[in-house]
């Protein structure tokens, strides 16, 4: 609950819904293409660094809060918005628009 550290309930988003990102490329399934775990994800500091020239909260937003592509359909279950229950997308969208706060002045 600190400054530069993930929000709690963030991370526990996170790791609910976005696995491939956490785990070695060898632990995933062969029919899972290995780059989509290569975006780091893990810490604060990972959201506010760039990954193909952009900052990763502003990629994360637009592949998992606007084009809901993340996580991927194709792979998980399709819910209320892509692969994500309602309770997540409003709480990842709320988190990504405030460009991803850290745990000491996230308020949601």
């Amino acid at each position: 609950d600190g400054a530069e550290v993930l929000p709690p309930s963030i991370g526990d988003l996170l790791e609910r819904n976005c696995g491939c990102h956490y785990v070695d490329p060898d632990q995933l399934d062969p029919d899972v293409p290995a780059y989509l775990g290569a975006m780091p994800m893990a810490t604060w500091q990972d959201f506010h660094s760039t990954f193909m020239g952009t900052l990763v909260h502003e990629r994360v937003r637009q592949r998992a809060a606007v084009e809901l592509s993340m996580p991927p359909p194709f792979y998980c279950d399709t819910l209320d918005f892509g692969s994500l229950s309602a309770e997540d997308y409003t709480l990842l969208s709320a988190w990504l628009e405030a460009s991803a706060p850290d745990a000491a002045t996230w308020g949601g």
